[in-house]
């Protein structure tokens, strides 16, 4: 307990501000944020994505700054404010052949930089080597470069939920949350998401990262992260639909990658390209739209959630809008 309540007394005077108000949704409601991922990374990903947005067929998406194919989302962006688009904190780089790196530490001793030079491909690894104050500083300045590039995020997320695999580096994602008022994205401790952060995180997950998955800091209620089984259309739009059919009233996301087909996205990823453009396929497919009208399920993006969100949200630099 000691743990928590100095975290809570660090970090209480940020969130000084009006409280949540009443919550906009029916307690038997089922609300669903669906969300794509890792726009920015490359081309082909942007280009599913903006399809994606303009559809309707996703109501939010996150844009990593980092990579190389940000400055193309950046313009998107600018020529579509209504989007619900947030920054994608990106701390790995993952993919073989197809590298990225930080925006700051770029000297050899930095923890933030595998032995290439590179971020490090695995969460453990950034876990394991960088410090808070250099993740504090990564964050910022990926913020800082999405505010220059004329990014209004509506949220802060995680790729890969490297933030979550420290209490430390938790404390400055909230902090900086807090300091640029923009909602951070931050699921409430579900049985089973404690135990997917206990599987990810090993002997490192402890106590003290609990605070920040409880109200008023949590409002998303589940997080669906895992995508779905199988390779083909078909199967993958099956696990889909009956993922939307089995979603429970509350705050839900479901997290999906999209892709354009081509040359490119085969290159970088040839194990999962074939599932992340059969799921720009199942998106986009009006059936699925109709399935989400069909089952009462409330489309919204991280602006809707302003009013649980009163402790920390406000007016520039960032924000719902």
């Amino acid at each position: 307990m000691e743990g928590w309540v100095m975290v809570l007394c660090l970090l209480g005077p940020l969130f000084a501000g009006p409280p949540a108000g009443p919550s906009p949704f029916g307690p038997d409601e089922v609300v669903l944020i669906l969300h794509a991922d890792d726009l920015g990374m490359c081309h082909s990903m942007n280009a599913a994505g903006v399809e994606a947005l303009r559809a309707g067929a996703v109501s939010s998406a996150s844009v990593m700054v980092s990579t190389p194919w940000f400055p193309e989302m950046a313009e998107i962006a600018r020529s579509h404010p209504e989007w619900d688009l947030g920054i994608h904190l990106t701390f790995t780089s993952e993919w073989e052949g197809y590298r990225w790196r930080p925006l700051t530490g770029r000297s050899p001793e930095s923890g933030l930089l595998d032995p290439s030079g590179y971020y490090w491909k695995t969460l453990a690894d950034v876990r394991d080597h960088a410090s808070k104050s250099e993740m504090e500083d990564e964050m910022r300045a990926q913020i800082e470069r999405a505010l220059r590039a004329g990014l209004r995020p509506t949220h802060l997320d995680s790729h890969m939920g490297t933030v979550f695999s420290k209490p430390a580096f938790i404390e400055s994602y909230v902090r900086l949350a807090a300091e640029y008022k923009i909602p951070c994205m931050l699921p409430k401790a579900t049985p089973d998401l404690l135990e997917r952060l206990k599987v990810r995180q090993s002997d490192h997950y402890t106590e003290e990262q609990l605070p920040w998955l409880h109200p008023p800091f949590a409002v998303v209620d589940r997080l669906h992260m895992d995508g779905v089984r199988g390779r083909t259309v078909e199967e993958r739009r099956k696990g889909y639909h009956d993922l939307l059919r089995g979603l429970k009233p509350g705050v839900n996301v479901i997290i999906v990658h999209l892709a354009a087909r081509g040359d490119e996205i085969e290159a970088i990823l040839p194990r999962y390209a074939p599932e992340w453009c059969a799921d720009l396929d199942i998106f986009i497919d009006p059936g699925t739209l109709q399935l989400i009208r069909d089952l009462n399920i409330r489309l919204i993006g991280w602006k809707d959630l302003s009013p649980l969100l009163g402790h920390y949200l406000g007016s520039s630099p960032g924000g719902c809008r």
